[in-house]
């Protein structure tokens, strides 16, 4: 897997081979990149289930500020780090080795925001049952802490649609299909 655009294109990313991460495609990191072109300069971006960290170090490629990781997975772990140090990034990024409920619990108290946040987490986990992780528990945390900014965006690549609760500040803006996954975009609600 190489990075799709930016200062690193075609830079080579180390993805973990035990078969437990599905990284996003390159065609979806496009449009995701697309989507936000105009955000992502200078923004504060959010991998959650960062997997091998591709979203993130995309988005630094592009221009972010700054990109904090979201992994527990000790193999998804090493390729991060390893991906990091070989792009000497190591100064625009935080890389938390947590559950990603814990993790935005850590980032709400020390009062985060953040302009992009990218959530895909593994397929077979099946979040939407999990009561410890359900994507509605993560929406839900994002949006009562206000993790996202006021001018951002979320999005939340899924095998399937979950049924969505409502949430006071984030509104589901767009559902794209790509092949068998779907991306969900997130907007901050102006009322």
């Amino acid at each position: 897997m190489r990075v799709s655009g930016g200062l690193y294109r075609n830079h080579k990313l180390d993805v973990p081979q035990d078969g437990a991460v599905r990284p996003t495609s390159g065609k979806l990191r496009q449009t995701v990149f697309d989507i936000c072109r105009n955000q992502v300069e200078g923004a504060f971006f959010l991998d959650l289930f960062a997997g091998s960290g591709a979203m993130g170090i995309e988005a630094l490629s592009r221009g972010a500020r700054h990109a904090t990781f979201i992994e527990n997975h000790h193999p998804a772990l090493c390729a991060i780090k390893q991906n990091i140090s070989r792009l000497n990034l190591d100064k625009q990024t935080t890389l938390l080795r947590v559950d990603a409920l814990r993790g935005l619990k850590l980032l709400a108290k020390k009062g985060q925001v953040f302009d992009l946040i990218y959530i895909d987490p593994p397929y077979s986990s099946h979040l939407e049952e999990d009561k410890r992780g359900s994507i509605g528990m993560i929406l839900s945390l994002i949006d009562q802490n206000h993790l996202v900014d006021q001018a951002g965006t979320l999005f939340y690549e899924t095998s399937k649609v979950p049924e969505i609760t409502r949430l006071k500040r984030l509104s589901l803006a767009k559902t794209r299909k790509f092949g068998s996954s779907y991306l969900l975009q997130f907007d901050v609600c102006s009322s």
